[in-house]
């Protein structure tokens, strides 16, 4: 993808992924440009937009405070030079304009997460999927590749797989460059082929020297350790694998509290991991509020008030606002661990 060009495409796909409106003001293209400028191909191109719109804290992410484009206005050059604050769609709309405006074919996909598990129904899982679940990116083409999601979001890090719903998801272009593979493979069959019919003439005639080259090695330099120092290290790993086994959950425990206050995680994926320390697993159909009823963590029902604040209002969190209710859930396992109460 870095080596990426598009000279091999067909003119009408680049003119469909790369069209931009007349009136698109100017400053859009001139801030790509900029952001890119020291970039010497397509992806670092592509990520340094990316990085831009989702980790310059230039922008922030808000359902409730996004506000509709003004008369005469353009949505992506309001987004981008005044309001800064919206949601994925503007996210991923000004990131597939700046891209275009580059000429670096790109397009907006809309999807949905596979939502909340409810309830099992013989062999079938049934799913409930709202609004929430919903989501939209940019994609990118890349010959030889194709189609390649991107995440410019501000404050989103969604780990679940999202269905597109987007139509034409493979690859219109690829009609010149499948040609140029085919007549590349053909020439690689044809060296490969002449290479074998070599290669079977000269072990013909070196069969028999290569035989015995190898049985005299054999005979030679075969080595075996002494059986001591086998049972020297089975006796160092079994222990060592034993209680890796045993204190697996308190290590991990110790990794992800290292986490926290290093600010390694995002508050979506770091909230997910916290129920694989509990002792008591979350029902199919509970919800967030009543599983944290549940569990009587009163760290952790005031950490799922937040969740639920940022996952179905848009309420952003800063680290420092949620730390120390992830520390003192932490200091609650740890304490279950030394009576023994600790899950495994």
């Amino acid at each position: 993808m870095k080596e990426a060009t598009y000279t091999t495409l067909q003119d009408e796909f680049v003119e469909r992924y790369t069209q931009l409106p007349n009136s698109l003001p100017k400053r859009v293209k001139n801030l790509a440009n900029r952001l890119t400028e020291s970039e010497s191909d397509t992806y670092e191109k592509v990520k340094a937009i990316e990085r831009y719109l989702s980790f310059s804290g230039e922008f922030r992410y808000s359902t409730k405070d996004a506000t509709e484009t003004k008369r005469g206005a353009d949505y992506v050059d309001q987004f981008l030079f005044e309001t800064k604050v919206g949601y994925c769609d503007n996210f991923s709309t000004s990131m597939v304009v700046m891209l275009r405006s580059l000429g670096i074919p790109a397009r907006f996909a809309k999807g949905f997460t596979p939502g909340e598990e409810t309830r099992k129904d013989g062999a079938n899982t049934i799913y409930k999927v709202q609004n929430n679940n919903a989501h939209s990116w940019p994609e990118v083409y890349f010959p030889g590749t194709g189609w390649v999601p991107f995440e410019p979001t501000a404050t989103f890090h969604n780990p679940e797989a999202f269905t597109n719903t987007t139509g034409d998801n493979r690859l219109d272009a690829n009609q010149n460059s499948q040609t140029e593979n085919r007549s590349d493979t053909a020439a690689k069959e044809d060296k490969s082929t002449k290479k074998e019919e070599n290669t079977k003439k000269q072990q013909k005639n070196k069969t028999s020297q290569n035989s015995t080259k190898q049985e005299t090695r054999h005979q030679d330099k075969s080595f075996q350790l002494p059986k001591y120092i086998y049972w020297i290290l089975c006796g160092l790993v079994i222990p060592l694998l034993t209680f890796l086994v045993v204190k697996r959950k308190a290590l991990l425990l110790r990794y992800f509290k290292w986490q926290i206050k290093h600010d390694r995680l995002p508050f979506e994926v770091a909230y997910r991991k916290l129920p694989k320390f509990f002792s008591k697993s979350r029902e199919p159909s509970e919800t967030l509020t009543a599983y944290a009823t549940r569990i009587d963590i009163s760290a952790f029902t005031e950490l799922t008030k937040q969740y639920e604040a940022y996952l179905y209002g848009g309420v952003y969190f800063q680290n420092e606002q949620i730390k120390p209710a992830f520390l003192a859930i932490i200091e609650v396992l740890e304490s279950q661990k030394k009576r023994k109460n600790f899950k495994r």
